[in-house]
């Protein structure tokens, strides 16, 4: 049996769980990716850093999307606990 406690502790974790999100959405992925753009640098290994960059980006964006899906369910969990 789930105490009111135990609710908390979920709501707080999932506090913390959003608050990472935030960071982890804010660490400028997005902008980096949008700098290395054709008028920044030509070449092969130009287009390289592009996709590795790329590649960066969405595995950031999932981990984003993974913490808030977790932060939800901590919170359901919390609101059927109490």
């Amino acid at each position: 049996m789930t105490t009111d406690a135990d609710a908390e502790q979920l709501r707080t974790r999932a506090r913390s769980i959003r608050a990472l999100a935030a960071l982890v959405d804010d660490c400028g992925a997005d902008r980096l990716a949008t700098r290395a753009g054709l008028d920044t640098w030509i070449g092969p290994t130009a287009e390289q850093c592009r996709h590795d960059l790329e590649r960066m980006r969405h595995t950031v964006r999932v981990a984003h999307e993974q913490l808030l899906v977790t932060a939800r369910r901590l919170e359901a969990q919390a609101d059927l606990a109490g």
